[in-house]
């Protein structure tokens, strides 16, 4: 599994959103704040999904901060994606965590997130809040092939092949994706169309 995450962390970087930016999107919302993707409620601490499926569960509310609260997050934010790319994921997945709790309902932070919990090698929060994220934003491509990558990693080929699939519909020309179907089937013994790709 180990050498699957590593192979699948090379690809991370390769779909056009792989690399992660600083910027910050605007916080936006009510007074009222769900608990974050990382509560035990709905994460528990082996890593596994949480018993009632991301899907199932109510989305996050939008939450109007402070200044002083959107300088927190946009900082968390900055500091998170610096970390993430110099490979320093224990540290990123604490700053991304803290911008999450402030902006539980940002698809663009919850991506970064779960690419933390991928990094870390913790694939059940990382599909987890990577699913979350393409709750609120269904068309990005970027996250749809970051969770087909962690799919793959668990040896969940279905999933992996749909959210491939997904990629391709929103982004024809990312190659990547197309290496995950080839790999998906690969490992499930379909040779020929492995090949085929």
């Amino acid at each position: 599994m180990k050498a699957s995450l590593v192979a699948g962390a090379c690809l991370l970087a390769a779909c056009g959103g792989g690399t992660p930016t600083s910027e910050a999107p605007p916080s936006t919302g009510s007074p009222e704040a769900p608990p974050s993707p990382d509560s035990p409620a709905t994460a528990p601490a082996t890593g596994e999904v949480a018993a009632t499926p991301a899907s199932e569960r109510p989305l996050p509310r939008p939450r109007a901060l402070t200044d002083q609260e959107n300088q927190v997050y946009r900082q968390a934010v900055q500091a998170g994606v610096e970390l993430l790319n110099r490979r320093r994921y224990t540290e990123a997945l604490l700053e991304l965590k803290k911008a999450v709790e402030l902006q539980p309902d940002n698809p663009h932070t919850l991506r970064l997130l779960g690419n933390a919990y991928a990094y870390n090698n913790d694939l059940g929060r990382a599909r987890e809040t990577l699913e979350l994220s393409l709750r609120l934003d269904p068309s990005n491509p970027a996250c749809h092939f970051e969770l087909a990558q962690v799919a793959l990693a668990r040896g969940e080929y279905e999933l992996a092949m749909e959210e491939s699939q997904k990629t391709l519909e929103l982004d024809p020309g990312n190659p990547r994706a197309h290496e995950i179907v080839g790999m998906v089937h690969y490992r499930r013994g379909e040779e020929e169309p492995a090949i085929d790709l």
